[in-house]
């Protein structure tokens, strides 16, 4: 206690400032043996600060509840990725009866997102944009992990969470707060389309991957786009990437 109350003298050591109410706090040493406040919040969140060092006044760890959507949203992801996975043992190669079969087909258009067959439009018009998304969702997600922009956001709103502007900052509208609300959309918006892309998505991506190999024909032509040309110019340029 004595690291954070001097006896006889009533100087501030140390400012820092919760999302809520104080509920109680440690003293204890990090795995550095340096000194460090565990503090706990009414929120359920526990908040772990340096207390010396260069990086004193900073949050080192930080422990909170899971949020309810935290808790569907693995469930709900868990449930649509088997529910892709099963649906393709209900292909044209097994001799299923037609209302199973017909049943299963459509369970298996929703849960891959395949628009072509769900409505009625002309294969031409879909397969571009299909192609274009798809390369789109794939760059990204190998961009975001070789760049490491989750753990970048990361340090970011932590390098955020422990600016003085922010801690002194009373107005929850202020232009720190500001700041630090759009860092988590962001980060939240990365971490979310990793998942997603991860999970959700894989099936529906290496579908829409293979159509782009699917060529018929001499003269070949894509299947699901017979006016397009396989193996040359805009339809090998997808190939190549």
């Amino acid at each position: 206690a004595s690291l954070l109350v001097i006896p006889g003298d009533t100087r501030t050591f140390m400012q820092l400032t919760q999302t809520s109410h104080v509920a109680d706090m440690s003293v204890t040493k990090d795995p550095e043996g340096n000194p460090a406040l565990v503090v706990g919040c009414d929120d359920g969140s526990a908040v772990v600060w340096d207390l010396a060092g260069d990086d004193r006044g900073q949050i080192i760890a930080q422990l909170r509840s899971l949020r309810p959507l935290e808790i569907l949203v693995p469930v709900i992801l868990l449930c649509t990725t088997t529910a892709q996975m099963f649906s393709f043992a209900f292909g044209p190669a097994i001799p299923w009866e037609t209302g199973v079969h017909e049943k299963a087909e459509f369970v298996h258009q929703v849960t891959v997102f395949d628009v072509q067959c769900m409505f009625t439009i002309r294969k031409e018009l879909v397969f571009w944009p299909e192609m274009m998304v798809t390369m789109a969702v794939i760059s990204t997600f190998i961009a975001i992990s070789f760049l490491g922009l989750g753990e970048f956001m990361d340090d970011m709103v932590a390098k955020c969470t422990n600016w003085k502007r922010f801690r002194s900052e009373k107005n929850r509208a202020g232009p720190a707060h500001l700041v630090m609300k759009a860092l988590s959309v962001v980060r939240g918006g990365i971490y979310g389309f990793m998942q997603l892309a991860a999970t959700l998505l894989v099936v529906p991506i290496m579908k829409v991957a293979a159509k782009a190999f699917h060529c018929l024909g001499d003269p070949a032509v894509v299947h699901m786009a017979p006016t397009v040309h396989c193996w040359e110019g805009t339809h090998l340029k997808l190939v190549i990437a």
